[in-house]
């Protein structure tokens, strides 16, 4: 009986980790496909001041929010288009610590030669410091535009 009983948990044992394996294999797969199916990256430098002065930037290849102060919250408005002859999924993301107060946007389908325009919000906390790090903008083909 008890042999039985372990023959019996090993195979249970065995089948939980061929379905983890079966998850992880299809998880990493998607994840290929979509790196394959990147049509256009773009990656910006971010910076963000939460403090008491002021001042303002020109630069073309940085997304600057600015200062403000604690509390505060600063918008960057980007206007996205492409010239591909279908609908790509967008995906923005950021790394840093500037993605600590960065309001997250959920990736969407962009037509074709239709402009989309989106604020990215930095939301200032209470305390006086500098936030930097990257923005990346990612038109992926999808696996389904309906």
């Amino acid at each position: 009986m008890k042999k039985k009983n372990k023959l019996l948990i090993n195979r249970i044992i065995l089948l939980i980790i061929i379905i983890i394996g079966t998850i992880l294999i299809t998880k990493i797969a998607f994840n290929v496909n979509e790196m394959n199916s990147i049509y256009y990256q773009e990656e910006f430098n971010a910076t963000f001041e939460v403090g008491t002065g002021g001042g303002f930037s020109v630069d073309t290849n940085v997304i600057n929010f600015g200062v403000v102060t604690p509390g505060g919250s600063s918008t960057k408005e980007i206007i996205l288009y492409h010239n591909y002859p279908e609908p790509l999924k967008v995906r923005i993301s950021s790394n840093g610590n500037i993605a600590e107060v960065l309001s997250p946007i959920p990736p969407f389908l962009l037509e074709p030669k239709v402009e989309k325009k989106l604020n990215l919000i930095a939301r200032a906390g209470n305390e006086l410091r500098n936030y930097t790090g990257k923005i990346k903008i990612i038109l992926i083909k999808p696996w389904d535009t309906k």
